[in-house]
């Protein structure tokens, strides 16, 4: 079968390796771990949680031949990393906010092609990223936002 776009099988592999990832247990509940959703989650937001957002990218044409012709797909993922502390300060969302920074990015680190098959996830990176943080009427919030940067080969 053609694949369109590596996007949809990329971050359900990202869902599942940061869903399985060490170092994601609640600070607050060590037995329960932090929430982590392939997208925007329609109900039951906790108040540590990471999901995945939009994407951007571009398909490029690859070496010409007689079949079909092989794509180079790049594309951008936003990945948000959002904090609530009712007890805290700001200081303290903030780092919590950048302790689940390190686990995501040790997830890309550890496998950047996420034990894709081969030729389809080239790699995979962290690329720039955007804190955000104030007070609400639940305390201390924080939204980190992490560009994920993704090369793939379509066939």
């Amino acid at each position: 079968m053609v694949t369109a776009s590596r996007v949809v099988a990329f971050k359900a592999a990202l869902t599942a390796a940061l869903t399985a990832a060490p170092g994601l247990e609640r600070t607050d509940r060590p037995a329960e771990r932090v929430q982590v959703s392939y997208g925007f989650p329609s109900a039951g937001v906790e108040d540590e949680i990471i999901y995945l957002g939009g994407v951007r990218g571009r398909h490029e044409p690859g070496a010409i031949r007689r079949s079909r012709q092989p794509r180079a797909e790049q594309f951008t993922l936003d990945l948000f990393i959002e904090i609530t502390d009712s007890g805290g300060d700001a200081e303290t969302a903030e780092a919590r906010t950048f302790d689940l920074f390190r686990v995501v990015e040790g997830v890309l680190a550890d496998d950047p092609t996420l034990g894709a098959e081969a030729g389809s996830t080239q790699w995979a990176r962290v690329g720039e990223f955007e804190l955000r943080s104030g007070v609400e009427e639940q305390g201390w919030s924080t939204s980190l936002r992490v560009e994920i940067e993704v090369s793939a080969r379509l066939e």
